[in-house]
């Protein structure tokens, strides 16, 4: 069967000012690399939003992983940023805005050669970058917000994943329910 949006009211509910979720994010090392969120944006009045953040503070070079919605052009859409071999590299999606009050299953992908972002199993941009994965598990992670505050997300977020591998466009559109549900291995699941 297919379905469109998360649980029916377990999401998690951001206002964009100062909500701010700490999580203790799961050690994520290995060959690849995967955050999934489901999310429902109520606006977009914070500019550069953090669905989920793994850094020591706001700039680029601060991160080890974040997901964000950002505006480019006309439309909102996904920023990815992953440290790789001690330096943080940053993908903006050239495709897949999302809506104001609409559902969408978001993902940040690597494979060791590749990130990619994902928007209801529909990739919507990529850029090279290899390498090895920095971690560092003493670095504070956060969700709909920055560790630190500062980048407050206004709207619902819901069953957020890390892998330590990049998941398959298919695995991808299972998670989006585009697709028969199926097993998507070696998941760390915020709790």
């Amino acid at each position: 069967s297919s379905r469109r949006g998360p649980n029916a009211g377990a999401a998690l509910s951001f206002d964009g000012a100062n909500d701010v979720l700490p999580a203790a994010a799961p050690y994520v090392s290995g060959p690849g690399f995967t955050a999934s969120a489901w999310v429902r944006p109520d606006d977009f009045g914070v500019e550069d939003a953090r669905i989920l953040s793994k850094a020591t503070g706001t700039p680029e070079q601060e991160h080890f992983w974040m997901l964000s919605t950002v505006r480019s052009g006309n439309e909102h859409v996904l920023r990815f940023r992953l440290r790789i071999d001690g330096t943080t590299r940053t993908l903006v999606a050239s495709s897949g805005a999302l809506r104001a009050n609409t559902w969408a299953a978001v993902a940040a992908t690597w494979d060791g050669a590749r990130m990619r972002v994902w928007v209801d199993g529909t990739e919507g941009g990529s850029l090279a970058a290899t390498g090895a994965l920095t971690t560092d598990p003493g670095v504070p992670a956060a969700i709909g917000n920055q560790p630190q505050g500062g980048r407050a997300f206004d709207g619902h977020v819901d069953e957020v994943r890390l892998y330590s591998r990049a998941l398959s466009r298919r695995e991808l559109r299972i998670l989006a329910g585009r697709t028969v549900r199926g097993d998507c291995r070696n998941q760390a699941t915020f709790r």
